[in-house]
């Protein structure tokens, strides 16, 4: 079972990983273009990057089987089994800290490890079936086996400080090892100890890029060469011609490999940074400003929080259908929440630019698991900007979160119910985020709830 770093082997790292979120009562009004503070206009066209992994669970040339959203673009990636549950994760790094998330892209947590100079290998050192770090300094290998910051479990030297360094388990014995590449030769070896290598041979060219992985499910890693957007794997450890060709990304893509299904075989994702149209503003309050929270919205419905502290939003000029829903007789303001229906399975970015206070599951109504992101801005401390019914949250508390750039989740929440908004939307209902500008030094006067298993809930 392989995963790996960027370029490098996967399930177990292969290139060196270097540091690289007043109505009327009955009446509604529909906003077709809501009319806004002078100034406001369309949505800012700007284009922004986004880091995004295509992922295929086949070798076979053809498309992606799906697309998540995988950290920073600026970031280094890759992939490794965080939990041990046999499915490749990802892992976005910055400087030292490591951003862990499964296979779909849901938020697994974070982790750090050596400094951010150090290459930084990715492999299982102890056969637990868990994927943890090392780093490399000179041709000395300090491996840790736990996906967490402390002193390194295992130390020694392999190759010369000049080569090329890969991870794999190249016996089968579900621990990972390390081979290193001069020119076109490799010199593999079996064991993390220091000592020669066990098997030498000759594989592709020197201009090459490598990739390793069990591309056959024999519980063995092999190689694999890139060149341009074809992939030449062989099964072995004998200098011979590619046994499995195939196309798959663009040129310019980054190739992450590992087994992203569980079927013990590895494949590929190709992380791509995609240029994209930026996501406007739609609403404010007082010096805060919420961008979309989506690229794919097709109705925004403003309704009454059920907090008391909830901040009445105003509404910008934009080019959205959006319109106040009727009263829920809460007793706060008309549009001091908004309902964003999306599309599904499309990403959730952060509405506003800050530090995430919290992030979770919780138990919607007692019935329904759904997620949520609490983000205090940098325009006003001591507010947060409340995010709920998100599948997969990618963010901690904590982490740093950029308006309309982070990821919050890889998708919105589908309920197996109605809301109030799918009244007004397409058929079949979409889901939608929930949006709400809270100022904390307003108490709420509710009581929190909590549900039978002591769970706190939501009443939206």
């Amino acid at each position: 079972m392989m995963v790996g770093m960027v370029g490098a082997p996967p399930l177990r790292s292969t290139a060196p990983f270097i540091a690289v979120v007043a109505l009327v009562v009955g009446v509604m009004v529909t906003l077709t273009s809501a009319a806004g503070p002078a100034g406001a206009g369309e949505p800012d066209a700007d284009l922004v990057e986004r880091a995004r992994a295509h992922v295929t669970n086949r070798l076979t040339s053809g498309s992606a089987a799906y697309t998540i959203e995988l950290g920073d673009p600026d970031h280094a990636a890759a992939t490794g089994d965080w939990s041990g549950d046999g499915n490749a994760g990802f892992a976005s790094r910055r400087a030292n800290v490591f951003s862990l998330f499964n296979e779909l892209g849901h938020y697994q947590g974070t982790a750090a490890y050596g400094k951010a100079s150090d290459q930084i290998f990715i492999g299982d050192w102890d056969g637990d079936g868990v994927d943890t770090f090392g780093v490399r300094r000179a041709n000395i290998f300090f491996l840790r086996n736990r996906p967490d910051t402390g002193v390194a479990d295992v130390v020694f030297a392999y190759g010369r400080q000049g080569d090329r360094v890969y991870v794999g388990d190249f016996d089968g014995d579900g621990v990972d090892t390390f081979a290193v590449r001069r020119g076109n030769l490799f010199f593999v070896r079996s064991s993390p100890t220091t000592g020669v290598a066990d098997v030498v041979f000759a594989y592709g060219t020197a201009d090459d890029e490598v990739l390793v992985g069990d591309w056959n499910g024999d519980g063995v890693d092999s190689f694999g060469v890139r060149r341009e957007k074809m992939l030449l794997l062989r099964n072995d450890f004998v200098t011979g011609v590619a046994e499995t060709t195939l196309a798959f990304g663009r040129a310019t893509d980054e190739i992450l490999v590992g087994d992203f299904d569980g079927d013990r075989i590895d494949t590929f994702a190709a992380r791509r940074v995609e240029l994209v149209p930026s996501l406007g503003p739609f609403a404010v309050t007082g010096p805060l400003t919420l961008v979309r929270p989506s690229e794919f919205i097709e109705l925004i419905g403003f309704h009454e929080s059920a907090h008391d502290g909830a901040r009445q939003l105003d509404v910008l000029a934009t080019d959205l259908a959006i319109m106040t829903m009727e009263t829920r007789f809460r007793g706060t303001g008309s549009r001091s929440a908004a309902d964003v229906a999306v599309e599904p399975g499309t990403a959730i970015y952060s509405p506003v630019s800050g530090t995430v206070a919290a992030a979770g599951t919780y138990e919607l109504y007692c019935q329904y698991s759904d997620d949520f992101v609490w983000i205090e801005p940098d325009e006003r401390p001591g507010w947060h900007v409340k995010v709920l019914h998100i599948d997969g949250v990618q963010v901690g508390e904590g982490d740093r979160v950029e308006a309309g750039i982070t990821a919050l989740a890889p998708r919105a929440t589908q309920f197996p119910f109605d809301s109030q908004i799918d009244e007004f939307t397409a058929e079949p209902s979409r889901p939608h985020v929930h949006i709400e500008v809270v100022d904390l030094s307003i108490p709420d006067k509710g009581p929190p709830i909590t549900c039978a298993s002591g769970e706190p809930t939501q009443q939206l």
